[in-house]
């Protein structure tokens, strides 16, 4: 069941890759105004509320606990399953991963009209980072 959850992570981050870089693609090729489009793309089609702002800090929250916990685990000789980043990760991977991914959601959420729908958004990704981290601390390596 975990390796089912992980390849599911796997490849959503992928396909939010994907996009990202077709998006860059597009910019590089496209006319000036393509440009401004990316940027307008990156602000709030609606205005956060308060609770929209709570539900992206969990999200952001339990990227770094997804972080702290990784590091914890391979402090403890664990290796890292996830395929982006290899066995034996180095800081530096971990933490730009890490802050792509918030990114990418962020950019996601900022796109999302309904609010209601924007704190499912960012409550669902963080309680997806949130359990790899919990699984994180409760692994037993040996």
């Amino acid at each position: 069941m975990h390796k089912i959850i992980m390849n599911i992570i796997f490849y959503l981050l992928l396909a939010l890759y994907f996009i990202l870089i077709v998006g860059l693609l597009a910019v590089s090729n496209a006319e000036a105004g393509a440009l401004d489009a990316l940027k307008e793309s990156w602000r709030p089609k609606v205005e956060y509320t308060k609770a929209d702002r709570v539900f992206q800090g969990f999200m952001v929250g339990s990227q770094i606990a997804d972080y702290t916990s990784t590091k914890d685990a391979l402090s403890r000789g664990c290796i890292e399953k996830s395929r982006l980043y290899g066995e034996r990760p180095s800081d530096g991977a971990l933490i730009a991963g890490k802050v792509v991914s918030a990114l990418l959601i962020t950019w996601a959420g900022n796109n999302i009209r309904d609010h209601t729908f924007r704190k499912w958004w960012y409550g669902t990704m963080g309680l997806i980072a949130g359990g790899v981290a919990m699984h994180n601390y409760n692994i037993h390596c040996y």
